[in-house]
């Protein structure tokens, strides 16, 4: 459904939900177990059967304000074994980043990002950019026109360092073309 400032979302109880994510961690659980036991950790008014999304995870372990996005301009690097190279030169002038290899969703990339923290690889205070291979982008940051900024920034550098790379491969292609056609 639609997410408004009154609908669309759960209230929930953040150190509960790191609770859950350590017991879940440690536990085989099924995708319904780990629904109902997250909707236990839901401190709000709403009626009982509107789930937190399964990436609730995400909110207990990076900052206060959390973004999880799948954007197209990013699908090229995100599927490319040259990804993590690709977004290095596109972006590491402006945002360090962690490249995560995508295994699923919700506590497994929740447990992946949790690893990255604990090794010190990571932290978790101001802005951090995650990029999940084959899936998506993670943003997290102080307030929400941070997050708003770091998201435009990162779109911005992406779909500048793909036009370059078009514009080469066409390039390459019809110099290509003119080496036939003058022989």
């Amino acid at each position: 459904g639609k997410m408004t400032r009154s609908k669309g979302w759960r209230k929930v109880a953040i150190a509960e939900v790191a609770h859950l994510l350590n017991r879940l961690l440690r536990s085989k659980t099924t995708p319904a177990k780990i629904s109902k036991n997250l909707l236990n950790c839901c401190c709000d008014r709403v009626d009982s059967t509107s789930m937190p999304s399964i990436e609730t995870f995400f909110h207990a372990l990076l900052g206060p304000c959390v973004v999880h996005l799948h954007p197209v301009y990013l699908l090229p690097y995100l599927c490319s074994r040259a990804g993590k190279q690709m977004l290095q030169a596109a972006l590491n002038k402006h945002y360090h980043f962690r490249w995560i290899p995508f295994r699923g969703l919700g506590v497994v990339t929740a447990g992946q990002i949790q690893q990255q923290l604990q090794a010190g690889r990571m932290d978790n205070t101001g802005t951090t950019v995650l990029f999940l291979s084959n899936h998506g982008l993670i943003v997290s940051c102080d307030t929400a026109k941070q997050a708003q900024q770091v998201v435009g920034a990162v779109g911005r550098g992406c779909q500048c360092c793909l036009e370059c790379l078009l514009i080469a491969f066409v390039d390459q292609q019809l110099g290509s073309f003119a080496q036939l056609l003058i022989g």
